[in-house]
């Protein structure tokens, strides 16, 4: 397999796979007061200013992205945009996107009840949605309405007790347009030089090297040199939600130490966030669990 890639890239948590953990929610019928079971996914990233969290929702059991809802946080506006993209049709009825805005923030619900609520109290806020953590950069959706077409409202409505984890900023650099090699690389003193030998036993390589996730939907550039390690996001050919697709979304510095990759990360991630075994590149995802990235040309 070809190795002349420039970096190698690594995402925060948003590959769509089946080994991502799964949540389940409903898609609500004001009219007849049906309950329509789906599925959903949740990652969030960081990219251009804004803290998205992207949610994939499928038919029970089912392996396509039926609908795609994205929740943008403008921090600076204190403004959150929710979309959603019907990855059937075109011209859905569901295709829609509403706002709100915040004074300061909190971790209760905000949004808009909606005019529907006037005359049906059963109805779900047309918007709801709160911070993921009192770090108020990431938030969750509640409630959205989708379609309201031919009289007929339907809402999606979200389990609340899901566990979505926040995206790394604070360590996130981002990179510029046109140039995955731009930028210093970090240099790691006070690592054991011994380790080397532990470090060719692993499987390490030395070099830049590109690893694609499960559907094509985000790839990583990852690039070795010495001890130090550097992953940088792109998102993938299938990847809608971005029409440039090699400009880099944001780079991770870290260090190998032994047999494990060592970065910066919250505590949200209780076990190493990046592994790397057998010639795959592992990321935690919200489960607990890893969605592998196989090298690729």
């Amino acid at each position: 397999m070809k190795r002349h890639i420039i970096a190698l890239l690594l995402i925060i948590s948003f590959s769509v796979t089946n080994a991502q953990t799964r949540f389940a929610g409903y898609l609500y019928t004001v009219q007849t007061g049906f309950k329509e079971k789906f599925e959903y996914s949740a990652v969030t990233i960081f990219s251009d200013g804004v803290y998205k969290t992207i949610y994939r929702i499928f038919k029970p059991g089912s392996s396509t992205n039926r609908y795609t809802i994205t929740a943008s946080h403008l921090k600076d506006e204190k403004k959150v945009i929710v979309e959603v993209k019907d990855e059937r049709y075109l011209l859905s009825a569901m295709n829609g996107k509403e706002e709100t805005t915040y004074d300061s923030p909190s971790l209760r619900l905000f949004g808009f009840r909606g005019n529907l609520a006037v005359f049906d109290k059963s109805a779900p806020n047309q918007l709801a949605v709160k911070f993921i953590s009192s770090n108020f950069s990431y938030v969750k959706v509640s409630s959205f309405l989708g379609s309201y077409s031919d009289n007929t409202f339907q809402f999606f409505v979200f389990n609340q007790s899901d566990k979505i984890i926040e995206a790394r900023t604070s360590n996130i650099e981002n990179s510029k347009k046109g140039n995955t090699q731009s930028g210093p690389k970090a240099v790691f003193k006070g690592v054991n030089p011994e380790e080397d030998s532990v470090k060719s036993n692993s499987g390490w390589f030395t070099g830049t090297r590109k690893f694609c996730g499960e559907g094509d939907y985000w790839y990583y550039l990852v690039n070795i040199s010495d001890k130090s390690i550097t992953l940088i996001s792109y998102p993938g050919t299938k990847n809608d939600h971005y029409k440039n697709k090699s400009q880099a979304l944001y780079k991770i510095n870290g260090y190998i130490q032994g047999n494990k990759i060592i970065t910066n990360d919250p505590p949200e991630y209780r076990a190493p966030r990046f592994k790397y075994e057998n010639g795959i590149l592992y990321e935690l995802n919200s489960e607990g669990g890893y969605n592998d990235y196989k090298e690729c040309e």
